[in-house]
């Protein structure tokens, strides 16, 4: 039989407080009762845990335990190591340890208890200075039934964070007695995979924030082998489980990232190995997909992986403007590769010089933008004159002397640079560059130059074999847009096109259906999936039956975002902390995700179309075609109505149209087809095909 003891204290009458204590014992507390069912649960905190009453309710709960029993004790609160022997702070204790050790519960004292009882124990201490040390040898504790983890060495302090609102190893504690899978062993959680855990992911924390290991885990006492503490086979949610307690995520992977980093780490669902392509391919430089597949998330990951050798660089606010300043007159892209060279570069030798402590990059950068690199900096340098460079090593490069210097030369310098000054292998990854297309005459021109000079680059870091790789994160339907000639070279060989569905016709099979799961099951600490909160099937206003997956996808483009959307609406309109998701919470559900869907759609049209062309599509052409299959004749009747798009061919409007997802096509052979699921050329039997609204704007246009 298990038993529990969990003791927090925030706040004492003579000691400062503890940031986080009660709320960590009372998630211990909770944890016991939801995830491994104690019946026999305490919970002790600020003055009912009072030296006296920590060891009366130790006494008693030891007493009633029989030989073989578990106890799972947890402490959250202040510690010191007396003389070697770590003592937890109670209520009551005085600052004073050495006249008053007395009001300190020696955990010793402690251990002893439950090696004279015979039973197990697994002991959780988050405070400073919790390991026994071995000066005096470790020859104190004989028994087999005993394991003690610490969240910190003997002579450290342990720590608390806000953006977990715990103590940073309770936090990641916390996470692996639910269950989280980095911490099992063939879905096992034991005391040596637990440990492992806490041991990696702590200090790696630690080391991401501050440099250095601030908090070494321990583990000690007495194992018998290597101690199952849970299996988490066939494990299913329990009925305490609420639909609230999941975290679906948020639809902007800026936003998530910066809400909680490490529920963003483990939360990654690796599409189409795009990661693992990245980190072994080096050929691979370019990451596809409509808007919403999770370019961004895959940038920002990899940058949370390792944020020392990897840059996520956005450039959602580009001044096109004042890049195309900077260019030469020519014509096409060409004008403008230089020019980007010249931005990437800057951005590479900012970041190695930074992550390198390099006091000559440091020095050069200085001269060319002053204290600080921005993209503003970068883009103000004017060159139609050049640029006068004073650092002795870089004016040696040059074979002949310059009074001024042009931005070929500087790439020129940038490229010594590196190939002289990096050390470790070091990625910058480009974001942000496919929202504004009508921000500039030239957009196609300087993305396309973007393209190929992304491609030069990475030719030439391979070919001097510098540990240098820029990857560039884009829409496809951008991509297709802006490219050239002998851009499918570059598709085949260099690139990741993001792709959510697959070719069965079981859509819980889809990716999208594990990426959820992935969420649902870390959030709750569950072995979980989605049918385990859906209904099994929805019954639509014509009496029709559909699986609730189906359903609900039918609404999205299956895109992530569109599917955390639906399910973070879903979640708004449980109010009566609902355990499953049930039919009218979905149905209700739609109103809202109709809302944004509209929103998500014109924004993916927003540079290939005017504001006045989307709006009169929106909110005129779309509402006239209703929940039915209308032809070609009669849809570009609606279009062509009012004469905003007589600069544009047809079949170039519905091939827009039907890339966005916005309409689908049937042919005469009855074939549906929506981009999202399949991409087809349609265009030559667009004027024999019939055309349909999504039903994901049905709600927003009052048609349903």
């Amino acid at each position: 039989m298990d038993y529990s003891i969990s003791i927090g204290i925030g706040t004492y009458l003579n000691l400062e407080t503890t940031k986080y204590a009660c709320e960590d014992a009372e998630e211990f507390h909770r944890i016991m009762q939801e995830v491994y069912d104690i019946k026999s649960r305490i919970l002790l905190k600020n003055e009912r845990a009072t030296v006296a009453q920590m060891k009366d309710t130790i006494e008693k709960t030891v007493r009633n335990m029989s030989e073989g029993d578990r106890l799972f004790f947890y402490f959250a609160g202040h510690g010191i190591s007396f003389y070697d022997e770590p003592r937890l702070s109670c209520y009551d204790s005085l600052k004073d340890i050495s006249a008053s050790f007395n009001t300190w519960y020696s955990l010793r004292d402690l251990l002893k208890e439950i090696e004279r009882a015979k039973i197990n124990a697994l002991v959780f201490i988050d405070a400073c200075e919790s390991t026994i040390s071995y000066k005096r040898g470790n020859t104190m504790f004989e028994s087999e039934y005993m394991t003690v983890f610490s969240a910190a060495n003997s002579n450290q302090e342990a720590m608390a964070e806000d953006e977990f609102g715990h103590g940073v190893w309770s936090h990641y504690l916390f996470s692996a007695l639910k269950g989280t899978k980095e911490a099992l062993e063939e879905n096992i959680l034991t005391c040596a995979s637990l440990q492992d855990f806490l041991h990696e992911i702590v200090t790696e924390y630690y080391e991401r924030k501050t440099g250095y290991c601030k908090q070494t885990p321990y583990l000690w006492g007495k194992m018998n082998g290597n101690i199952k503490i849970k299996s988490f086979k066939d494990y299913k949610h329990s009925s305490h489980i609420k639909i609230s307690d999941v975290y679906f995520g948020i639809i902007d992977a800026d936003n998530e990232y910066k809400k909680d980093k490490e529920a963003f780490i483990n939360n990654y669902y690796d599409l189409n190995n795009a990661v693992k392509k990245i980190e072994e391919q080096a050929n691979i430089q370019y990451i596809l997909g409509k808007k919403g597949t999770g370019k961004t998330y895959i940038g920002r990951y990899l940058e949370a992986k390792n944020p020392k050798q990897i840059k996520y660089l956005s450039l959602n606010k580009f001044k096109y403007k004042s890049f195309a300043t900077l260019a030469k007159d020519g014509k096409g892209y060409e004008p403008f590769t230089s020019i980007w060279q010249y931005v990437i570069l800057s951005f590479f030798i900012e970041y190695i010089g930074n992550e390198e402590g390099n006091d000559f990059i440091k020095n050069y950068l200085k001269e060319l933008f002053g204290f600080k690199v921005t993209l503003q900096q970068i883009l103000d340098k004017r060159f139609k004159r050049g640029i006068k460079i004073e650092n002795d090593r870089v004016k040696e490069y040059f074979t002949k002397d310059k009074e001024n210097y042009e931005i070929e030369s500087i790439v020129e310098s940038f490229k010594y640079i590196i190939e002289e000054e990096n050390i470790r292998p070091h990625q910058l990854i480009i974001d942000g560059l496919d929202e504004k297309m009508n921000e500039h005459p030239k957009y196609k021109e300087i993305i396309n130059a973007l393209i190929w000079s992304i491609q030069e680059l990475n030719d030439y870091f391979f070919e001097n074999e510098i540990q240098c790789k820029c990857i560039l994160l884009l829409r496809r339907d951008v991509f297709d847009f802006v490219s050239g000639a002998n851009m499918n070279k570059i598709v085949t060989g260099s690139s990741v096109t993001l792709n959510w569905v697959n070719e069965s016709n079981e859509k819980d099979t889809y990716p999208l259906y594990d990426f959820i799961n992935i969420r649902l099951q870390n959030s709750v600490g569950k072995n979980m999936t989605l049918k385990d909160i859906l209904p099994e099937s929805i019954t639509t206003k014509g009496g029709e039956f559909y699986n609730s997956w189906s359903w609900l996808l039918n609404f999205t483009t299956y895109k992530p975002r569109d599917v955390v959307a639906f399910l973070d609406f879903c979640a708004v309109h449980c109010h009566k902390e609902e355990k499953v998701l049930t039919e009218t919470i979905l149905w209700n559900a739609t109103k809202d995700y109709s809302e944004y869907f509209y929103k998500e759609l014109q924004d993916e049209l927003y540079g290939f179309f005017t504001d006045e062309q989307i709006f009169y599509l929106f909110d005129e052409v779309f509402p006239k075609m209703e929940m039915k299959w209308i032809d070609y004749q009669e849809l570009m009747g609606y279009i062509n109505r009012k004469g905003l798009f007589f600069d544009l061919e047809d079949d170039w409007i519905l091939e827009r149209l039907y890339a966005v997802g916005a309409l689908g096509v049937r042919l005469d052979s009855g074939h549906e087809h929506w981009s999202y699921r399949s991409k087809v050329n349609l265009a030559e039997f667009y004027k024999t095909a019939k055309f349909k609204l999504h039903q994901g704007l049905w709600k927003k246009l009052s048609i349903w």
